[in-house]
């Protein structure tokens, strides 16, 4: 008798302080941010708390001393109900975790219905056994017996059981091996659990072994499930900047340019030769820059993008000749950028600024570092825009600009302001944060 009260004791003690060090690592580490890591937060307190009362049972069991029948009572109540609610809250989880893999049927929806209703009937059912014994009673020596309708507890617990592992099985397909794996976990440990205690009589402790080492198991599964996510996350980033890249040559590549650029060197073959094999160059030249972007999934130099700028605006001066006006005023040049994030920018002041003028104007291109950032100065003295009116067609600020703010923030933490008054031009600032060194 002495020696099954250490051992129940040690594996209860044991149980608690792994179920002490699961709390903290998850407190900490999850953050508590998605709903199963709430209900695991719940499950883990909830084992705790069992297991604090089946200590308080072992250490009472057969004392003489006042008020012990009284704690025998009430700890052994809040035993079994605790039990009965763990139970509940697992089954909690599970629908939880499948309903992040797959949507469930009615047929399971209406199972899961029927665990929630078998564990309310013991619920209320252990609370019946504190008036007429039925599931548990204190002799008169202080000692616990179980009552005549023990076996129902156990049946009802059973059912919780049997419907979670049916569930697990039957949704395998949606899961991953090692979901599959520790879900299936809450089914054979305690089996196994049972099995001991039949062997070793009275070490009846095992079943809260059995629900703590779930419990890690879950934990484990949780950081699993946290860690896949993040890399689903990571993916799905990468895919929406490929995607920004796609975007923003697809806007640059547009059949006006391609037919304008063309026309242009047609007029040349006749006009001047020489120009049209030079712009036949430079066309070329565009469009293997903006081809090669689409693979570059790092910022390029300043200098790299700066060229394909140049390349552009050469290509727009033979069109435009004295209507189209370029300054260069680059202080600063040794920093990264997002491949096709000035180009588009200089091209809205090209369509939308200088050449919308009869007369034409002048775009300027500079950089100049500021406090902490770098930053990158388009800006025309073209018919400008009301900002106050800026909406998704206005073509100063459309997909081109939105896709390279957005490649901008993602890449670099970079920003674009835009700035314009009617008949005076617009000016668009890009925000760099200088590269430490």
């Amino acid at each position: 008798m002495v020696t099954n009260y250490l051992i129940n004791v040690s594996l209860l003690a044991l149980s608690g302080l792994v179920c002490l060090v699961l709390l903290i690592c998850a407190l900490v580490v999850t953050h508590l941010k998605q709903n199963l890591e709430k209900i695991f937060i719940m499950l883990v307190i909830g084992q705790l708390a069992v297991i604090a009362v089946d200590i308080v049972i072992y250490a009472t069991a057969g004392s003489v001393r006042p008020y012990i029948h009284e704690i025998l009572w009430a700890a052994s109540f809040l035993s079994f109900a605790l039990g009965v609610i763990l139970a509940g809250i697992f089954t909690w989880y599970f629908m939880s975790f499948l309903l992040t893999k797959i949507t469930l049927s009615k047929k399971a929806i209406n199972a899961f219905r029927v665990v929630f209703v078998t564990c309310g009937i013991n619920l209320i059912l252990t609370f019946v056994s504190l008036f007429n014994g039925m599931y548990f009673t204190i002799t008169e020596t202080n000692r616990f017996m179980h009552g005549n309708y023990h076996l129902l507890a156990t049946t009802l617990g059973m059912v919780v059981v049997v419907v979670n592992g049916g569930a697990i099985i039957a949704y395998r397909k949606a899961l991953r091996v090692q979901e599959f794996g520790f879900l299936l976990c809450y089914v054979l440990l305690p089996g196994i659990a049972l099995a001991a205690v039949m062997v070793l009589d009275g070490v009846n402790a095992l079943f809260d072994v059995a629900t703590t080492l779930t419990l890690l198991v879950f934990y484990t599964g949780l950081q699993s499930e946290l860690s896949h996510r993040k890399e689903l996350e990571i993916m799905q980033k990468e895919l929406e900047l490929v995607q920004s890249r796609i975007a923003a040559m697809t806007s640059q590549i547009q059949p006006h340019f391609i037919y304008n650029s063309l026309t242009a060197i047609k007029t040349l073959c006749r006009t001047d030769p020489g120009a049209a094999a030079e712009t036949v160059d430079e066309f070329s030249s565009y469009l293997r820059h903006n081809i090669d972007s689409l693979s570059m999934t790092r910022p390029v130099s300043f200098i790299y993008e700066l060229k394909h700028v140049e390349t552009y605006l050469a290509i727009e001066k033979k069109r435009f000749g004295d209507k189209l006006n370029v300054v260069y005023d680059i202080s600063v040049q040794d920093f990264d950028i997002p491949a096709l994030t000035l180009q588009p920018i200089v091209e809205n002041a090209v369509r939308h600024g200088v050449t919308s003028v009869r007369k034409g104007g002048t775009i300027t291109v500079s950089t100049r570092e500021e406090n902490n950032d770098v930053l990158i100065i388009v800006a025309d003295d073209g018919v400008g825009f009301d900002p106050e009116k800026n909406n998704d067609k206005n073509t100063h600020t459309g997909i081109g600009i939105e896709n390279a703010r957005n490649r901008l923030s993602a890449m670099v933490g970079g920003s674009i302001d835009v700035q314009s008054e009617i008949n005076k031009g617009t000016t668009v600032t890009i925000t760099i944060r200088k590269q430490e060194e």
